[in-house]
């Protein structure tokens, strides 16, 4: 954390972050808890030079997505390495995030995040399946991506 700010505020130094929880599937308790940074963020420091890595070419899309799943794979090892759960066993994902990444992720166009008027291409939670966007689960686990604004209960 950083330093104390006016009115006693904490400050904290701007890391994006990724946390991920495990939680049991019949019983909702959280089972392990981890964060870790955005590994984005190579590819520009704020979501604005993202987006323009991502319209500028269809390889810098596939890098940020990737990087995204990479990231998300590794938390998922460490997890389940945790709570002592074999990655098989995970049968259900949920993924929130800003609208970038609500994009990004499952490789839908962000040109029009970065023009006026600035309007998603959709606004709705999206449906895949883990094998088709590479997440290291359950080859037929469902992974929800929802909407930024969504309020996600277990």
């Amino acid at each position: 954390m950083g330093d104390s700010g006016a009115l006693g505020h904490r400050r904290r130094s701007w890391h994006p972050t990724i946390a991920a929880f495990l939680v049991g599937y019949g019983t909702g308790y959280t089972l392990a808890v981890i964060e870790g940074t955005n590994t984005q963020n190579l590819y520009g420091a704020d979501v604005v030079s993202r987006l323009s890595v991502a319209i500028n070419s269809d390889a810098g899309k596939e890098k940020l997505r990737r990087s995204v799943v990479n990231c998300l794979n590794r938390m998922i090892r460490e997890l389940c390495a945790l709570a002592d759960v074999p990655k098989a066993q995970v049968c259900e994902m949920v993924i929130a995030g800003n609208t970038a990444m609500h994009h990004l992720f499952p490789g839908l166009s962000v040109r029009q995040l970065a023009l006026a008027p600035f309007k998603p291409d959709t606004d709705a939670a999206l449906y895949l399946l883990s094998k088709d966007i590479g997440l290291d689960i359950r080859p037929a686990a469902r992974v929800s991506f929802q909407p930024p604004g969504c309020v996600v209960r277990c």
